[in-house]
């Protein structure tokens, strides 16, 4: 796994790992808070970025390349999620993937190459 990649992935797990506090009952509810806390903190982002036909990623960081995908507030599968991931992170446009999710979902630490890294938001309130 390059550092460079692992590095950037990392400091974004750090910053929402410390500071961040979403709701996560609701997925819109908590993408919209997501967005509040990384223009409050002037990170650079595209919303609902399209990475080629029907892949849309909640946010994609396009100075590092870093895709967040955010799974609130509904029951989904995780083979689904893990597909989902799989398929984001084969995209040559992806050089790291963070997860923030409301349920226990695990991951290995790289899918096709790109370092995966898995925020449970849980996390924030302890």
């Amino acid at each position: 796994m390059p550092v460079v990649k692992a590095t950037a992935l990392d400091a974004l797990y750090g910053l929402f790992l410390r500071e961040g506090r979403f709701d996560y009952s609701d997925e819109l509810i908590c993408q919209n808070q997501i967005e509040k806390f990384l223009t409050a903190r002037d990170i650079k982002y595209f919303r609902e970025h399209s990475l080629s036909g029907a892949e849309v990623t909640d946010f994609y960081f396009p100075n590092s390349k870093l895709v967040l995908e955010v799974k609130a507030g509904k029951n989904w599968s995780k083979r689904r999620v893990y597909r989902q991931v799989e398929r984001y992170c084969a995209h040559p446009d992806v050089e790291g993937l963070l997860l923030a999710t409301g349920k226990v979902q695990g991951l290995p630490e790289a899918i096709n190459g790109c370092p995966v890294r898995i925020y449970q938001m849980g996390l924030g309130f302890l």
